[in-house]
């Protein structure tokens, strides 16, 4: 059963981009019709590539460019964005860097942003854009609705093994799953007694996923539709 949070947030960005997209999904095409956000291919992506490739259209963006090289980055400024893809990847990295990326611009960035304006009104705009510095009550009202002042800039890393712990990138990876592979069609394509590795096979094969995510994917949704036999049924044995 997919989370109601899931579902609505996967709801809301068809409802903007139109009908789902056949399987293996190219969000890119779609992408232009959703949202305020254009996607920008670089090969061998760094977070200095990004800054330079910002700074050139006049775009002065300070963050975090130590070394490393990145799969994605999305950066969001005053409600549109830029998502940012590695060239070099391969057609299902991309795929799903490009739909992880999407995930977060609509659940850390454009939904808190549009909570925000919903509870203190217009007046918190020029804020929320960095125009204006934020009054003591705006900042404790910003802090409660998780919003984003200025600049919102999330770096895809390729070494992964801390952040997957964080709530935010399980959130995201979860929606990414969902545009591309959604868990009520997988549920269709899926034997039911099927293994985590055919599981893995569907999701590569059909939906365009690369490996490591849908292993990641197979184990998550296997726990969820396939729960394990209770101790009873394995007694009758």
């Amino acid at each position: 059963m997919t989370p109601g949070w899931l579902a609505a947030a996967a709801d809301e960005f068809w409802s903007l981009a139109g009908d789902p997209l056949p399987f293996p999904r190219d969000l890119g095409g779609v992408l232009a019709f959703a949202l305020p956000v254009s996607r920008v291919v670089l090969s061998r992506l760094t977070p200095a590539r990004v800054e330079e490739w910002l700074a050139r259209r006049q775009l002065a963006v300070d963050f975090d460019t130590t070394p490393r090289s990145l799969r994605g980055c999305l950066v969001a400024y005053r409600g549109t964005g830029f998502i940012f893809v590695d060239g070099a990847d391969d057609p299902a990295e991309q795929r799903f860097t490009l739909a992880h990326e999407i995930a977060h611009y609509l659940l850390d960035y454009h939904a808190p942003r549009q909570n925000t304006l919903h509870r203190l009104g217009p007046a918190i705009l020029p804020v929320l854009d960095g125009e204006r510095p934020a009054a003591q009550p705006e900042r404790i009202d910003a802090v409660l609705t998780s919003s984003r002042l200025g600049y919102y800039v999330h770096l895809f890393d390729r070494g992964r093994a801390d952040t997957m712990v964080d709530i935010s990138e399980r959130r995201a990876d979860d929606l990414a799953f969902e545009l591309l592979a959604p868990s009520d069609h997988l549920a269709g394509r899926v034997p039911p007694h099927a293994s985590a590795a055919d599981v893995v096979a569907v999701l590569t094969a059909e939906y365009g996923l690369p490996h490591d995510a849908a292993e990641a994917y197979a184990r998550s949704w296997m726990k969820t539709n396939r729960p394990a036999p209770s101790t009873l049924s394995w007694l009758r044995r």
